[in-house]
């Protein structure tokens, strides 16, 4: 590595590091753990779990509440710390996997991919550590089991992660697309929903499963409903439930469906596919907050990789989506600063439109690319330009 690369990315990186710090330091809560932690104790104390009453409700199913009777008994501050740890991991793992899949360019490193594309989610990933959030430790396990093709590993992590978070069914299209055999995806996914069942039945009985189930399914439109128009909700489903009214979440699930199978059955490159998806994950689902918004690292990969390879007008079109992406998650969101036009802003949630921005920009640039010679984008019926491989399919 050169010095002046080596320079670059140790700045980069302490500049990371100090934004990230006072998480650590100053902001040792981690809501959404404790609230997990909290809800297994009352679990266990035959006390009710889910409570409208409360500022931060509980929402996940009794058999995530379950899955953890076993950490609840570990220390707060320790379980805290732990779950850090393994966020931080999981980003690194997952950043990795990521820049394997792709073959940058001659002198572009893969680490410098990785730094950008946590340059990008560097607000959102801030959010998912300060608030102790599962999204980055579940999608790390799926990527690396689609890719790899562990289909056991793929089906038992595709059903735990829909338990914590249902819009990871949007990644099971790419999953299937990608696995060796996908009734072993499905049939592992099965299995442990009903080992994890059985073992809830014979810990509290069957009827306390059945009548758990039945309290959180009436609780959840509630919860839904009591958060779906707050402006810090930046889901498509919470902007128009604002602007028109009604609550459009179940035709938004089934659009989602429809776009993460498209594009995972009809996207060559699965990287592409899988940003798209995760792209998904946070467009339609119904209670996108800030931290969701860090599923777009396999996006922010791809769109560094293709910033890299591209030429002229692409390439600048390409830049503007990114500049508009970062721009909308990173500086101009009330979760980094007190922006007063933007919280007045009639349309308010800022990083969804930058978000819907920065994709339609990144369709023109590959448009252009196309049709456009000399650009970097393969031209109809024009050979492969030299010095961009092909990427590993």
């Amino acid at each position: 590595m050169k010095p002046q690369w080596r320079a670059w990315h140790g700045w980069m990186l302490g500049f990371m590091l100090l934004i990230v710090l006072p998480t650590f330091i100053q902001r040792p809560d981690r809501t959404d753990l404790h609230l997990l932690v909290q809800a297994a104790h009352r679990l266990m104390a035959g006390e009710a779990v889910y409570r409208l009453q409360d500022v931060n409700e509980h929402t996940k199913p009794p058999l995530v509440t379950f899955l953890f009777l076993g950490p609840s008994q570990i220390p707060l501050f320790w379980l805290s710390r732990l779950w850090d740890l393994l966020n931080v991991l999981a980003c690194v793992f997952l950043l990795r996997v990521l820049v394997r899949k792709v073959e940058p360019l001659s002198g572009v490193l893969r680490f410098s991919l990785a730094l950008m594309a946590a340059f990008l989610c560097l607000t959102p990933l801030n959010a998912e550590l300060r608030l102790g959030q599962y999204n980055i430790l579940f999608l790390a396990w799926l990527t690396a089991a689609g890719f790899y093709r562990r289909d056991i590993l793929a089906g038992v992590g595709l059903c735990l992660a829909v338990l914590f978070k249902p819009p990871f069914i949007f990644l099971m299209p790419w999953i299937l697309r990608g696995a060796n055999r996908p009734l072993r995806v499905l049939g592992a996914g099965a299995g442990a929903l009903a080992i994890i069942c059985a073992a809830y039945a014979l810990s509290f009985g069957a009827h306390r499963l059945v009548a758990d189930c039945s309290e959180w399914a009436r609780f959840l439109p509630q919860s839904s409903a009591k958060h779906l128009l707050r402006p810090d909700n930046h889901g498509l489903p919470s902007a128009l439930a604002a602007l028109w009214g009604g609550n459009p979440e179940k035709i938004f699930l089934l659009v989602g469906i429809a776009w993460a199978t498209a594009f995972a059955f009809f996207v060559p490159d699965r990287v592409l596919a899988l940003a798209l998806g995760c792209v998904a994950m946070v467009v339609f689902t119904p209670m996108a907050w800030m931290q969701n918004y860090s599923l777009l690292l396999p996006a922010g990969v791809w769109a560094f990789d293709r910033l890299a390879k591209s030429r002229g007008i692409a390439r600048g079109v390409l830049a503007a989506s990114v500049g508009v992406l970062w721009i909308g998650i990173g500086a101009l969101n009330p979760t980094t600063c007190a922006w007063t036009a933007c919280e007045q802003w009639t349309f308010q949630r800022v990083p969804l439109w930058a978000l819907l921005a920065a994709l339609g920009l990144a369709v023109l640039s590959q448009y252009i690319g196309c049709f456009w010679r000399g650009d970097g984008g393969r031209a109809p019926g024009s050979p492969t330009p030299k010095g961009i491989p092909q990427r590993e399919q």
